[in-house]
């Protein structure tokens, strides 16, 4: 019998690299469609499918794999992580990339105006990197088989592997060092990031009790 096609949805700052990498080691890259991002490309391998990753691993794409998942159906899986932290782990990466690397040009210099220039980032890839429609990124989570939180990254782990068989472990990738807990920072900056992320604030409740009614 063909196995479904398994798809992970990459939500920016939530351990998906990482989770990208497990998924090379355990099946080989080139049993991998890759939808990222503009700009970092996809690959389109030859052998037979078994994993569709990333950004814009999503039906609103125009790579989805269509004809492929009607014909032998598909497992979801994505992981999530608390909005605010998740906005304030987003600022110190392109906060790195612009001192260091010299690539984005001016930015928003604090978290609250970067908040504004980049909100609801999970209701947006949930949306297929395609809107903000609230009501169709819940519908998205409830494709999944498995919803994870980076808060337990490894109890996300073992519910994959419950469901989608045993991934090999591998390093952890992208995690910052030059951060500011979300704790140091004043109440009234989480507090406005919050505000600003309001959609994504109801959508990550609603993935805890998505979660809970899953009994993972």
């Amino acid at each position: 019998m063909t196995e479904p096609i398994k798809v992970f949805l990459h939500i920016e700052k939530c351990g998906g690299h990482t989770f990208e990498r497990m998924v090379e080691a355990t099946v080989g890259e080139e049993h991998v469609k890759y939808m990222q991002c503009p700009g970092i490309g996809y690959r389109e391998n030859t052998a037979e499918l078994k994993w569709v990753i990333g950004h814009l691993a999503h039906p609103k794409n125009e790579r989805w794999p269509h004809d492929i998942i009607k014909d032998r159906g598909s497992v979801w899986t994505t992981c999530l992580r608390h909005p605010v932290s998740r906005l304030m782990s987003h600022f110190y990466v392109h906060k790195r990339v612009h001192e260091e690397e010299k690539q984005l040009g001016d930015y928003p210099h604090d978290l609250v105006s970067y908040a504004r220039a980049h909100p609801n980032r999970i209701t947006y890839g949930l949306n297929g990197r395609k809107g903000y429609d609230l009501r169709y990124a819940k519908a998205t989570l409830q494709l999944c088989e498995v919803v994870g939180f980076q808060e337990d990254y490894n109890g996300w782990l073992d519910d994959v592997d419950r469901i989608f068989g045993e991934m090999k472990r591998v390093e952890p990738q992208n995690v910052g060092l030059k951060k500011t807990p979300m704790m140091e920072h004043e109440q009234s900056v989480i507090d406005e990031i919050a505000r600003i992320n309001h959609l994504d604030m109801e959508l990550y409740a609603y993935a805890k009790a998505l979660k809970e009614s899953l009994q993972f």
